[in-house]
């Protein structure tokens, strides 16, 4: 029975290590953006940041005009009608998404005489040290499969270090307290195959570390809006006198 354990046990985490790139490379390379969302709307120095979703209608082209018209009117409405004002607003980016929903990213300026800042789409992260936690980096990147592949992979080799570890010491104890020499050779052969799974084991773990390293330090993620080359991000905060949305640059 012990025996079957220990070939289940090499079984998965060779299993895991053979089939780990083809989960790890599985991921789109067309995930959907951070601003991808209806209610998208950033408030800049100088301009606003907003997204124009158009469903139910299938040729881009179309898709693209009636978005330009729909972000010209928004800005009729809160700036005044004004001859120029639809050239304010400039396409950023576009995303079609699985079901046809096209989201349309405009940079709109407050003021037509104001300069716009620098905005630009990237999918490329700055280093973080969340890359040294098993599948954290991948996660935040928007990878999910990617960083659930790496937590799940990372727990079955240390499980199997615990486990192989635990049933050899149990093997080398039984050597001593048998006088039969077939089961001594037994139990010592037991040891010996938990001794070399436990390696494998910690030899894929340690392989699978360094993997996790690298690909949550040079891994693309997620496309997200840069601002004059810094990351836009918003996160709600809480202090003694109020709370609301906090804007946060990250370099």
């Amino acid at each position: 029975m012990k025996e079957r354990i220990v070939l289940f046990i090499v079984t998965v985490c060779i299993s895991c290590t053979l089939s780990f790139p083809s989960i790890g490379f599985a991921q789109t390379n067309k995930m959907k953006p951070t601003w991808a969302t209806e209610s998208y709307h950033k408030d800049l120095n100088n301009s606003y940041l907003e997204v124009v979703l158009i469903r139910n209608e299938r040729d881009l082209t179309k898709m693209r005009q009636m978005a330009q018209k729909e972000i010209e009117r928004r800005r009729h409405v809160t700036v005044g009608v004004m001859d120029d004002i639809w050239m304010k607003a400039p396409p950023i980016a576009e995303y079609l998404d699985e079901d046809g929903i096209g989201f349309f990213l405009y940079q709109t300026l407050k003021n037509p005489t104001y300069t716009p800042e620098s905005v630009s789409i990237t999918d490329k992260y700055p280093f973080s040290a969340r890359v040294f936690v098993p599948g954290m980096a991948q996660i935040y990147k928007g990878s999910y499969g990617k960083g659930a592949a790496f937590i799940t992979g990372e727990v079955l080799f240390v499980g199997g270090i615990v486990t192989t570890e635990f049933m050899r010491k149990n093997y080398a104890l039984k050597i001593n307290q048998t006088h039969s020499s077939s089961l001594k050779a037994q139990y010592a052969r037991n040891a010996n195959i938990c001794a070399i799974t436990r390696n494998v084991c910690i030899g894929g773990a340690v392989a699978l570390y360094i993997w996790n390293i690298i690909d949550g330090a040079v891994a693309k993620g997620r496309p997200y809006v840069s601002v004059d080359g810094k990351m836009l991000t918003f996160s709600p905060y809480v202090s003694s006198n109020s709370t609301g949305i906090a804007l946060n640059f990250k370099f």
